[in-house]
């Protein structure tokens, strides 16, 4: 029987990339919160090119939620996200 950990934050985003929190995890949904008035822009410590408008999500495979960064190209963006992990037994 699988053990399944669930794990949620939030995380204010401005217009300098950071990563959204740390957590190991299989994979994240990440949304931008329902009162954001900018693009939530999303992708890599590289390169954010994924855009999001407030209410909409993504679900990404990664093995750490510090993996996805997060920025707008102008004020303050909200990002919820929920992540989990699963081990086989």
């Amino acid at each position: 029987m699988p053990l399944i950990q669930l794990f949620a934050s939030n995380f204010d985003a401005g217009t300098t990339a950071s990563a959204i929190g740390s957590q190991t995890c299989t994979e994240v949904m990440v949304q931008a919160h329902s009162s954001n008035t900018v693009l939530l822009l999303l992708g890599n410590a590289s390169n954010q090119v994924i855009e999001l408008s407030a209410g909409n999500a993504l679900v990404m495979p990664v093995s750490n939620v510090n993996q996805v960064y997060a920025k707008t190209s102008s004020g303050s963006a909200r990002v919820n996200w929920f992540a989990h992990t699963m081990e086989l037994r």
